[in-house]
C-alpha cells in the first residue's frame, strides 16, 4: 500500500484539479451507437486503469449499482430480480452501507455479485487530498479492510470515485492501491428518493442510450430502477447482449 510523508508526498506531482465525470450521449438514439467523451479526458483516463465503457464487439453490458444507504426494501428487490433472471450486478458501497446492511451485503456475494469499492465516506477525491494523500488512501482502503473484517473475503478491485469526482493524482492513487477507478456510459437523475423518474420514460432513456459495452450507472435507492430492471434485462437479451460482471 503506498503511504506518504508530509515532506515526500510522490503524488503531488500529479495534478490535483477537480473534475467531474461526464459524457456525451450517442445521438440518434435507439441505434445502439457508443457514447462518447472529450478527447482531452481520454487521453487523461488512458493513462490510468480506468473503465466508462468497454470496446464493442463483445456483445456485453454492465449493471453497476451505487449503495449510499439502504431505502425500503430496494437491495432486496432487486437481487430477487437478478436471481430470477441470473444476471451479475457490481454494487460499489460505502462504509455506511456495509456497517448497516451487512446481511445484504453478504447476500451480493453468496449470489454471485461483484461488491466494490465506493470509499468509505463518500469523500470526494480531489477535495479530499486537499487534506492529504493519506487522508484519501484511508478513505479508500478502510472500506477494503472492513470488509475483510466483516465477511471474510476480499472487495472487488474495482473503485467508483464518489459524485463521479476525480483528478489526475486520484487516479494514479487508486491504480497504484490496485484498483480500477471505473465511471459510466449511462446515467441519469435516478438517486432522488422523492423525485423519482417516470417508469416508461425510463426505460425509454435506457434502452435508447444502450450500446455494445455498455456501463449503466444505476442507484439501488431508486424505485423507478426497481421497477424498470426485469423490463430492461428482458430487452438487452433480445438486442442480443449479455450482462456481464466487470472485467478485472
Amino acid at each position: 500500500m503506498p503511504t506518504t510523508t508530509a515532506s515526500a508526498d510522490p503524488y503531488t506531482v500529479y495534478p490535483n484539479t477537480d473534475l467531474s465525470w461526464w459524457y456525451i450521449p450517442p445521438k440518434p438514439l435507439n441505434q445502439q451507437l457508443p457514447a462518447k467523451i472529450d478527447p482531452g479526458i481520454a487521453a487523461l483516463i488512458a493513462k490510468y486503469s480506468t473503465l466508462w465503457q468497454l470496446p464493442s464487439g463483445s456483445k456485453k453490458i454492465y449493471i453497476t449499482m451505487d449503495e449510499g444507504y439502504e431505502f425500503e426494501t430496494n437491495t432486496a428487490e432487486i437481487l430477487d430480480i437478478a436471481k430470477a433472471k441470473n444476471i451479475p450486478i457490481t454494487f460499489f458501497i460505502t462504509g455506511s452501507y456495509l456497517n448497516h446492511n451487512l446481511p445484504l451485503v453478504k447476500r451480493m456475494l453468496a449470489e454471485g455479485h461483484q461488491v466494490a469499492n465506493h470509499s468509505f465516506n463518500h469523500l470526494r477525491p480531489a477535495p479530499a487530498l486537499a487534506i492529504s494523500t493519506d487522508y484519501y488512501i484511508a478513505d479508500i482502503q478502510s472500506l477494503a479492510s472492513r470488509f475483510r473484517e466483516l465477511t471474510g473475503s476480499e472487495i472487488a478491485p474495482f473503485y467508483r470515485p464518489p459524485e463521479g469526482g476525480y483528478s489526475e493524482r486520484a487516479l494514479k492513487i487508486v491504480e497504484d492501491l490496485g484498483y480500477t477507478t471505473v465511471f459510466w456510459s449511462f446515467a441519469y437523475r435516478d438517486w432522488l428518493t422523492d423525485a423519482q423518474p417516470d417508469i416508461t420514460a425510463a426505460f425509454d432513456r435506457i434502452s435508447g442510450e444502450l450500446h455494445d459495452g455498455s456501463i449503466l450507472l444505476l442507484h439501488a435507492v431508486s424505485d423507478t430502477n426497481v421497477a424498470v430492471l426485469a423490463q430492461l434485462i428482458d430487452f438487452v437479451r433480445a438486442q442480443g447482449y449479455v450482462i456481464a460482471p466487470l472485467p478485472r
